[in-house]
């Protein structure tokens, strides 16, 4: 789990430093929003991922049961977003695009949610005697 702690740190940077530069440009409210719920969740799964690697414990098992699931649905309104706005003739590619952008997503909120799992066994683990 370093390795992928590393890696996903890896496209954390890149991911975010792509949405601010986005964020310089865009004068839609809602774009704005999502770009920052975007890296707002990102550092949260990231922060997961971390703890599961290294066995660190942050916060709350109650708090590590949202951020991996809001990540997953701030993703499917990425891919409705992408495709109400989607114009196939521009590139031949689109389902790949389409694709990448959606599983950066998943990469993040796995972690995540294993998180929440592992510390929940945890603490189920610690009330029996």
């Amino acid at each position: 789990m370093k390795v992928y702690f590393v890696l996903l740190a890896i496209l954390f940077l890149s991911t975010t430093v792509t949405r601010l530069l986005l964020l310089t440009v865009t004068i839609d409210p809602a774009l704005s929003v999502k770009i920052l719920a975007d890296i707002t969740l990102f550092a949260l799964c990231l922060l997961a991922c971390h703890g599961l690697a290294f066995g660190r414990r942050y916060f709350s098992v109650s708090f590590w049961a949202w951020p991996g699931r809001l990540t997953l649905i701030l993703g499917g309104i990425h891919v409705l977003l992408v495709l109400t706005t989607l114009d196939e003739s521009a590139s031949p590619f689109w389902p790949i695009d389409l694709g990448m952008a959606a599983i950066i997503y998943g990469l993040f909120a796995i972690p995540a949610i294993l998180y929440a799992n592992e510390l929940k066994a945890d603490g189920t683990d610690q009330e029996r005697p």
